[in-house]
């Protein structure tokens, strides 16, 4: 069995502890979240029963030709609102992505992957390259 470096050890610690600090935000909001990393993606899944009853009502719109453009701009503005808002969410804690080697997001809703998108690095590398 190989054995892990310390550079894993620490970012396996660190991917904890960035689970649990979201996992506290979410519930102080009252949020039914899944988290977990799952190698460099982070896997958040919303199970609030509304949202995942939308996201069904919305593939079902999907399946009708009359409703399907109207569907389709539906998940895509879903989809957006719910990127910004965790990119907001995630804005103070950059840092915590970058150090535990998260480089991406997947969102969720019951079982029905969202959208996947890249964490930005945070501004202090970018102060630190410039000559």
């Amino acid at each position: 069995m190989e054995r892990l470096s310390d550079a894993q050890r620490a970012q396996m610690v660190l991917r904890k502890e960035l689970t649990t600090y979201l996992d506290e935000w979410f519930k102080h909001r009252d949020k039914k979240v899944h988290i977990y990393p799952f190698f460099d993606k982070l896997i958040i899944t919303h199970n609030d029963r509304v949202q995942v009853d939308r996201i069904a009502d919305i593939k079902q719109q999907l399946s009708v030709k009359e409703t399907k453009n109207t569907a389709m701009a539906l998940l895509n503005q879903m989809t957006i609102n719910m990127q910004k808002q965790h990119v907001q969410t995630f804005h103070n804690i950059l840092d915590m992505f970058e150090d535990a080697g998260i480089e991406r997001v997947q969102l969720k809703i019951g079982f029905e992957i969202l959208v996947t998108f890249n964490v930005d690095k945070p501004k202090r590398w970018e102060k630190i390259k410039e000559p």
